[in-house]
């Protein structure tokens, strides 16, 4: 069985074909010490560039050295895929959280890479699951934007927060529904993401499900808490969008879940305003009849919306609200 020392002169446990061979293709000047010593003072950025295939012992002392570029020496093995010699690193005390000039941690690279044997390497060693580039993403908000729901699991089992957002952008969960991803969706949900997320009073994640009609996802937002009447600083709410439509099945769901009807936008109009003043006969039905036996609410109703109908000098909507009575 070879040594540890030895496993790590073969570079990664799987070689690629051309070095399964090879511990004599080491350049000699850099051979491993039959003592298990030093490696000639050789800076662990070189030890792990691939055509070396070079040891990192415990006794080397600049485990946490950089390249000229900034790379720091467990972030060379990342890019190389050495999760020996990154084994080794770590044991010799490289700072998992090291970073490149870009602030990006190996963590980062192998998650990117898809790398799970090595991002666990990583987090298992105390590495923050969600330290923050100069870009601001996290890796899993990365990994969101990707699909990648292998790394995410990875990442959120490791504690990794849904709701770390890069300044300026919009949350994880907002970019997968808006992708429509909805394997991205339930594991966020499934990891208590904020379901009402903004950036400074931009869409929640349900807003932009239902400005995209897409009921199922509507639903797992709302049984998770999604407050129904949301609405954008400089917006409206989801029921007021949805008036302007004819997807009777959105403006259902919507009403169901208790959405204001009388809920006033800049300017004062509310969505049943806006549905009788388009003419929506199927909207303002539904409305009415989501009144069910409380007589107090339907008589509200339809007196606002035989107001808003008299003021837009709409005929045939001012029948159909009089056969209401």
């Amino acid at each position: 069985m070879p040594s540890k020392s030895d496993e790590f002169a073969m570079g990664n446990s799987v070689p690629p074909p051309a070095y399964t061979e090879a511990t004599a293709s080491v350049p000699q000047s850099h051979a491993v010490p039959a003592s298990g010593g030093p490696t000639n003072g050789t800076p662990p950025h070189q030890l792990t560039r691939r055509e070396s295939y070079l040891v990192i012992t415990k006794e080397d002392l600049h485990v946490n050295g950089k390249t000229y570029f900034g790379k720091p020496a467990l972030y060379r093995a990342a890019i190389n895929g050495y999760w020996r010699i990154m084994e080794v690193l770590i044991e010799a005390g490289a700072s998992v959280d090291a970073r490149e000039m870009g602030g990006r941690t190996a963590m980062h690279l192998v998650a990117e890479k898809r790398n799970l044997a090595m991002l666990k390497l990583l987090l298992d060693h105390g590495a923050n699951v969600n330290a923050r580039p100069s870009a601001g993403e996290t890796a899993l908000y990365s990994a969101a934007g990707r699909g990648d729901t292998e790394t995410m699991h990875v990442l959120l089992q490791h504690g990794a927060d849904t709701n770390e957002t890069p300044f300026g952008y919009n949350g994880a969960l907002y970019h997968a529904v808006s992708s429509r991803n909805e394997a991205v969706v339930n594991l966020l949900l499934a990891y208590n993401v904020n379901v009402d997320f903004t950036f400074w009073g931009g869409e929640t994640a349900f807003h932009k499900a239902c400005s995209l009609g897409d009921t199922r996802q509507m639903l797992k937002l709302l049984e998770k808490g999604a407050v129904v009447d949301a609405k954008p600083i400089e917006g409206n709410t989801s029921l007021y969008e949805a008036m302007k439509g004819t997807n009777v099945q959105l403006i259902q769901i919507l009403l169901d879940h208790e959405a204001n009807v009388l809920f006033k936008k800049w300017g004062g109009e509310t969505p049943l305003a806006c549905a009788v003043g388009r003419g929506n006969v199927d909207a303002v039905s539904l409305i009415l009849k989501s009144a069910g036996d409380d007589a107090e609410k339907r008589q509200l109703w339809l007196s606002h919306a035989m107001a808003a109908a008299q003021k837009s000098s709409n005929t045939a909507m001012i029948q159909m609200l009089k056969s209401w009575k």
